[in-house]
């Protein structure tokens, strides 16, 4: 009973840690700031990975800080393909991140309609080229 108490306490304490805030909330962006980042980030972009692997992320309710994302994979060997939801990635500059929790993708904006992903695994990295695709 003790060992559960003591840990009830380390999560109690960490929990009031996490949640105290040492300044002010962030403002939201400025509409235009919101557009752009909508029109930079917004639609649906398709690349292949270095070992054929499709994939394609889809962009949508884009704030200027975060986006929501459709990230899927196709044609990828033993693996069957399938898709996951990521519903805050974050934004930064020229950059998305989505972290699945069991790899991490980053997305750079390297031109007006081309993106550079850099996957990180357990079981390895890859780069990859995606492409918006305009239809």
């Amino acid at each position: 009973m003790r060992n559960f108490q003591m840990i009830l306490g380390g999560c109690a304490v960490a929990l009031l840690a996490a949640c105290q805030s040492g300044g002010e909330p962030a403002a939201p962006l400025p509409a235009a700031e919101v557009a752009a980042a909508k029109q930079q980030w917004g639609g649906k972009w398709v690349g292949s990975w270095g070992d054929g692997c499709m994939g394609s992320i889809e962009v949508s309710e884009v704030t200027g800080t975060s986006a929501k994302v459709l990230y899927s994979w196709w044609n990828c060997g033993e693996r069957p393909p399938g898709s996951q939801m990521d519903p805050g990635s974050p934004i930064s500059g020229d950059t998305l991140t989505v972290d699945a929790g069991w790899a991490r993708v980053t997305y750079v904006m390297t031109g007006p309609n081309t993106l550079q992903a850099n996957y990180t695994s357990r079981r390895g990295d890859a780069r990859a080229t995606f492409i918006r695709q305009l239809d």
